[in-house]
């Protein structure tokens, strides 16, 4: 009877050894579980748009991967787009989180900057845990070694961790600091067709400097208008050939979709030369006028912009060519209409 007690309390003890053991090696598989299907199928995509100048999209995606380290737990579905802005560079950044749809619009003096941005706000996106939420658990992998941490990790609530950074994103993006509005100084030509100030439709050509400090411009010009004549309608063969040098100085203030608006004064020498006269002398007037006009500027290149405007000159004072013993053959209009083009070469920009 004692041997048969023995051998029977000597096999409790080896089933209760292999019980424990048993349960440790359990404990230890829901430990070692691997991370939810979800997380596993996460991914950045991107289509990306972006001046030659400005980061490409791989350099976008391997910004997003490197701030989260691999633990991308949400699918983002974005669109970026960076284009030229009056203060440097505007970013587009549209993306789908779950069938949420978020937006963002940035813009900085640097694409770089507008770049880096889009990186953290897909980052934050993929991985709700970027933002600090007190909400959201530690995922498994930081504790691997407690089977309790990983199922708190796939029980803790989605709609609360999930749907939250649909705004938080954008806000808890780091804003930059603010700066000053950058300079952009310019050389430009011009052309344009002018009715009004000469007898006939006339070209003018010429070119001119600029800068440009936020949404406000200062430009000045020179243009010379091609030689036009008029005859006198009483006596063919007699009138008057008139041409124009002239400068202006012009104030400009940006607005919306590349449109400005400026307004000056132009001054220069109104010249006039009679035919058919037995004494053809060229004579010379003053001519000021004051100036108005609107533009819309396109931005090819971050070095060059193309424009086209229309521009109103009104003549400070009337003016009229006679001929002796013929009469008045000529005078400017009240108003003169003018369209042209413009291209601009941007030296540089600095604060």
């Amino acid at each position: 009877m004692t041997s048969t007690r023995w051998h029977g309390s000597r096999w409790s003890f080896v089933l209760a050894r292999l019980g424990r053991a048993a349960m440790g090696l359990v404990a230890a598989c829901l430990a070692s579980e691997p991370a939810p299907a979800a997380a596993e199928g996460a991914a950045l995509e991107l289509v990306w748009t972006a001046p030659r100048d400005c980061p490409m999209r791989e350099q976008v995606l391997a910004k997003s991967e490197q701030l989260l380290g691999g633990q991308a737990e949400r699918a983002v579905s974005a669109e970026g787009t960076i284009r030229t802005h009056p203060d440097g560079f505007e970013l587009v950044l549209r993306a789908k989180v779950e069938g949420v749809e978020l937006g963002r619009r940035l813009v900085a003096p640097r694409c770089d900057e507008l770049a880096d941005a889009a990186a953290l706000i897909l980052a934050m996106a993929a991985r709700p845990e970027q933002q600090g939420s007190s909400e959201t658990e530690a995922p498994a992998s930081s504790s691997p070694t407690h089977a309790s941490g990983a199922r708190a990790a796939r029980t803790t609530p989605s709609k609360r961790t999930v749907r939250s950074p649909v705004a938080p994103p954008a806000a808890s993006a780091p804003a930059a600091p603010r700066l000053p509005p950058p300079t952009r100084p310019y050389a430009m030509f011009t052309g344009s067709v002018d009715r009004g100030t000469l007898p006939s439709s006339s070209l003018a050509l010429g070119g001119g400097v600029g800068v440009w400090r936020g949404r406000w411009g200062a430009e000045g010009q020179m243009r010379h208008w091609l030689k036009r004549q008029r005859d006198n309608t009483n006596t063919p063969g007699k009138g008057v050939v008139l041409w124009l040098n002239a400068g202006s100085f012009l104030g400009c203030v940006a607005g919306p979709l590349g449109t400005a608006a400026c307004g000056g004064l132009e001054v220069g020498s109104l010249s006039g030369r009679g035919y058919g006269v037995d004494e053809p002398q060229p004579r010379s007037v003053i001519w000021a006028a004051g100036l108005a006009s609107a533009r819309l500027r396109l931005v090819p290149a971050r070095w060059l912009w193309l424009a086209a405007s229309v521009e109103a000159a009104v003549p400070i004072k009337r003016y009229e060519f006679r001929l002796e013993r013929v009469g008045s053959v000529y005078g400017p209009s009240d108003i003169c209409l003018r369209a042209g083009v413009q291209a601009g070469v941007v030296f540089g920009s600095r604060n």
